[in-house]
């Protein structure tokens, strides 16, 4: 094979059921300059069957590595130390990329080589067949401006959207202490740290569906809020940046309330809208999120009668 460029990774969790579509997506793509590692983050599923026949027809292209779970971050970096590509692609199982995606990135970083990532436009596509196009902004070329958009939620990195420059990975890894919001500490941390730009076009489709939902929850109440902590790393920030901390810690709390809204764990929801009301009084303004957390209350007190 020729001199790898690309090195695609899929970690994967009993997700046997996405993983064809997600590796027909990779395996089609254009070009001789990419390989393809699977890191099976010990699945419990049929995972090892349904990949053998892609194996088989792709040797030498795909490679398939089993480890004990340890969770999204763990089979991230793992798939950092097996493979060799200039540059990474963290691709979930459960997602596709678009026919044309490394052609867009091929042809990004030829005209672009001193930017260390780079993320483009994705598709969210909803269990009914509809789809959503989510637009990347136009980065600043001053770093703080751009983490604090980041923090604020003003945009959002999906990852298979992006690129990364392997050197990274020298300094920075996926936080292995959390099985959630594992990739705002690193994106956060890119941003702040590394050349980063934004591509227009669409290049990953992320699909919704009710494991993913439940698979979130699961992984959320056993990372807590130590996300926090572990993006404001004062070894790596530098000390400008660590003063958006609270406002990094409101956006999370105001996640975590719609994750458990929409899972319909009314209870809980409400705990984490009164603590982003506590952490940031504004956020009382946020009508998206007051309309959430007056509905939750209106079905807790109808499942009370």
């Amino acid at each position: 094979m020729a001199n790898i460029k690309f090195s695609i990774i899929i970690p994967t969790y009993n997700y046997a059921q996405f993983l064809p579509r997600a590796l027909d997506s990779i395996l089609g793509q254009q070009g001789n300059d990419y390989d393809v590692t699977i890191i099976d983050d010990g699945s419990t599923d049929d995972t090892k069957t349904v990949v053998q026949p892609f194996l088989q027809q792709h040797q030498g292209k795909l490679n398939y590595v089993y480890q004990q779970n340890q969770g999204p971050s763990a089979a991230r970096n793992r798939g950092v130390a097996e493979t060799k590509g200039q540059y990474l692609v963290f691709v979930d199982a459960d997602d596709r990329l678009v026919d044309n995606a490394l052609t867009i990135f091929r042809t990004y970083l030829a005209a672009f080589s001193e930017i260390d990532m780079v993320f483009g436009a994705y598709y969210s596509v909803y269990e009914n067949g509809k789809k959503k196009l989510r637009k990347p902004p136009m980065l600043s070329k001053d770093a703080f401006i751009n983490f604090k958009k980041y923090v604020q939620g003003q945009f959002v990195i999906s990852n298979g959207s992006m690129v990364i420059r392997r050197n990274i990975f020298d300094r920075l890894q996926y936080p292995e202490a959390i099985r959630s919001n594992e990739h705002y500490v690193m994106d956060g941390q890119m941003l702040a740290l590394y050349q980063c730009a934004t591509i227009a076009e669409p290049v990953l489709e992320v699909y919704a569906h009710d494991s993913r939902l439940r698979q979130d929850i699961k992984s959320i109440e056993k990372t807590g809020l130590r996300v926090v902590d572990l993006l404001f790393n004062r070894a790596l920030l530098p000390d400008k940046f660590m003063g958006l901390r609270k406002l990094f810690l409101s956006r999370l709390l105001l996640s975590r309330f719609r994750a458990y809204f929409q899972a319909g764990l009314y209870s809980k929801a409400n705990d984490f809208y009164f603590q982003a009301i506590k952490a940031r009084p504004v956020n009382v303004f946020r009508f998206s999120y007051l309309r959430k957390y007056l509905k939750s209350c209106w079905s807790l007190a109808r499942d009370n009668r």
